[in-house]
């Protein structure tokens, strides 16, 4: 299928400065959140906790992470348009995903909408029903993390009372909130004013979501959560910092939480501040932040290598970043 040529609409063009100022401004909250740890804790120190760190341990088990995380990010993504009636093979879904890793590393906010605009390129998904669909699955990670904030921290609510008895009633507020707001919209009648918003395209995917795709979805992210939690039980052992497997399942999801915040791209030093809290109780300050930092960079610097490879198998390669700028525009 051929694209139609896209022009830039410069009725947008307002828009589009507004979202460079805004990352520029994450960005700016990104270095001063890091300015004020590195000021409460020693910058030498930190530099010593990763010269002893075990990083010939840390390093091929963050490898293999990774590509399991990509793989089970694949597979879920896959399945979500697969339930939603859009028939993609795992490889396709792949491809999708992988170039997308190097477009929001390169530009943050253009990833975030990378795979919606994928799928409209290159298998014909209208871009509005492709974002509905991403919209339900973000809605679905967010109903699970408040959750698992919430157990969690009920589970582990002996060791701090005072602070994760404060976690349990915001995350499960937040998750109350989350699925009081499905079954509103689920149940909105389609007369009078309201009618705008259960016709609205962006949330076609809500209507249209059954309780048994939910769960099954939910319990695919699931999976994808608790890979993260064996994950830092051994990566901050590398790093000489002890935390209990019971204690993580509470905190690790309380951390996704406060690193998905949007005030800073890919939750730099809102990551770095939450584990310095949280884990303050099992190793040293500057253990603690140096596994933070190594742990983000890993992130961004080994998921690189997997979009370069992804990015070539979509034919125009670094060509969509301008085609995507032009298309959010």
């Amino acid at each position: 299928m051929r694209d139609e040529k896209e022009t830039p609409n410069p009725m947008n063009a307002k828009k589009n400065i507004m979202t460079r100022y805004a990352t520029v401004f994450k960005w700016l909250c990104a270095f001063m959140v890091l300015f004020f740890l590195f000021k409460r804790v020693d910058t030498a120190k930190v530099i010593e906790a990763m010269r002893y760190a075990r990083m010939d341990l840390y390093l091929p088990m963050a490898i293999i992470f990774v590509i399991l995380w990509f793989l089970i990010e694949s597979q879920n993504l896959m399945f979500l348009f697969n339930l939603f009636g859009h028939n993609l093979s795992f490889r396709e879904m792949r491809t999708i995903r992988g170039a997308s890793y190097l477009l929001m590393i390169i530009n943050y906010n253009l990833g975030l909408g990378a795979v919606a605009w994928y799928l409209k390129k290159r298998n014909g998904i209208p871009l509005v029903r492709a974002s509905s669909v991403m919209f339900f699955y973000y809605f679905v990670e967010s109903v699970g993390i408040t959750f698992f904030a919430m157990f969690g921290c009920m589970l582990i609510m002996g060791q701090a009372p005072h602070v994760y008895l404060k976690i349990v009633l915001i995350a499960g507020c937040m998750c109350l909130s989350y699925i009081t707001l499905f079954f509103m919209y689920r149940f909105l009648p389609a007369a009078g004013f309201l009618r705008r918003f259960r016709e609205n395209p962006l949330f076609a995917s809500f209507h249209e979501a059954t309780f048994s795709g939910y769960f099954k979805l939910s319990g695919l992210r699931v999976i994808y959560f608790v890979s993260f939690i064996i994950f830092f039980f051994f990566g901050l052992q590398c790093f000489q910092v002890h935390v209990p497997l019971i204690t993580l399942t509470g905190l690790v999801p309380v951390i996704f939480f406060i690193g998905n915040i949007p005030i800073t791209p890919f939750g730099i030093g809102t990551i770095q501040a939450a584990m310095l809290f949280f884990f303050a109780p099992y190793g040293p300050a500057e253990n603690i932040l140096s596994f933070s930092i190594v742990y983000s960079a890993t992130l961004l610097f080994l998921r690189a290598p997997i979009g370069l490879i992804y990015m070539r198998k979509t034919d125009t390669g670094l060509k969509d970043i301008h085609h995507i700028d032009i298309q959010e525009a």
